[in-house]
């Protein structure tokens, strides 16, 4: 299956973490509040993002013009990148950005 067909299977949820997340993800300033709040000892995701962290942190890092390459790695590690924005926690409540 070509990357084109994968990618229409992704959920709109999902493609929005991707996109947010690595908006984010760009400054030292959104990487820091994403993993305070993902870290958070009240965050309901909190265990499964320390399980998944790695794998979080680099889709996030990605640069998006390579996803087609980073799926084709992901898959040899049994993943795709389809699964691997599965692990991405939601934002829950509010993080303060100010």
């Amino acid at each position: 299956m070509i990357f084109a067909e994968k990618i229409k299977y992704l959920s709109y949820d999902d493609l929005a973490k991707l996109e947010y997340g690595r908006l984010l993800w760009k400054s030292a300033r959104g990487k820091s509040l994403l993993l305070n709040h993902w870290l958070h000892f009240e965050h309901p995701h909190r265990e499964r993002f320390m399980e998944f962290q790695p794998i979080v942190e680099r889709v996030l890092s990605a640069d998006p013009k390579n996803d087609e390459y980073l799926d084709q790695e992901l898959e040899k590690e049994g993943w795709s990148l389809r699964t691997a924005l599965r692990e991405i926690p939601p934002i829950i409540g509010r993080i303060p950005f100010r």
